[in-house]
């Protein structure tokens, strides 16, 4: 039979299309498989949710095929499908709980974090900290501040004691460290800096249950360096327990 050379284009172009409708029916299906198996194995809830109402407005091509028949069920889960994510269907979309505010807050801030917030005068009250090392300081309070000066106070608690039952030597150089950063955080409170030095003197001990007192003030401040110093007192009869100097690069 002769065949035309327009013709022979005609037919290729149509085995070409006829290869592509199959390619999409057959590679949609498995790429969502390919998801639903992933999703679960990483066991993300947030992942899974945010995948869920992506795919939700996807259709497969040329077949309509909803996401269920896709094999994608963000529902199921390795925890039991205790997901707050529904199955999307073809007539429905997904919805997605987002997190409360309240999660959010949670997640505390450290008291260089607060300053930059909110000010110097947001030292005042109770030591704010991210459950890290300075966390052994949560019943450090703010009870003062002025220009350049920062008083706080702490009970001496078996967190902060050493194996004497007194104020341990690292927990005074750290509230040194703290205090000392306080105290030029009133100066400008976006520019908390880095320790270049820490020096500390102990002249007695402040025992377990006592309270010390911790007064910081700024010696000198400039463009790139800021020098204080903090001293430790007993609140009892007002006796120096420690005295320090802090030197931070700004």
């Amino acid at each position: 039979e002769l065949q035309l050379p327009g013709r022979r284009l005609v037919e290729k172009r149509q085995t070409t299309s006829n290869r592509k409708e199959i390619n999409r029916n057959t590679l949609y299906p498995l790429l969502m498989s390919f998801f639903n198996r992933f999703v679960l194995s990483t066991g993300g809830g947030v992942y899974r949710q945010q995948l869920a109402t992506h795919f939700s407005r996807v259709r497969c091509p040329r077949r309509s095929l909803s996401l269920s028949s896709c094999s994608f069920n963000a529902n199921s889960s390795s925890n039991g499908g205790n997901d707050s994510t529904s199955t999307p269907s073809s007539s429905t979309t997904t919805t997605t709980s987002t997190p409360s505010s309240s999660t959010t807050n949670n997640k505390s801030l450290s008291f260089i974090e607060k300053v930059k917030l909110f000010g110097a005068n947001a030292l005042l009250g109770a030591f704010t900290h991210k459950n890290m090392f300075d966390s052994a300081f949560r019943d450090l309070r703010v009870e003062s501040i002025g220009d350049g000066v920062v008083t706080a106070s702490l009970p001496v608690t078996k967190h902060v004691c050493n194996a004497y039952n007194t104020l341990h030597g690292g927990a005074a150089s750290t509230l040194v460290d703290i205090v000392g950063t306080m105290a030029l955080l009133t100066h400008d409170p976006r520019r908390p800096g880095v320790s270049l030095e820490i020096n500390t003197t102990y002249v007695r001990a402040a025992k377990l249950n006592d309270t010390v007192i911790i007064t910081g003030t700024i010696l000198k401040t400039g463009g790139k360096i800021g020098f204080s110093q903090v001293d430790i007192t007993r609140k009892s009869d007002g006796e120096l327990v420690v005295t320090g100097r802090h030197t931070k690069a700004l």
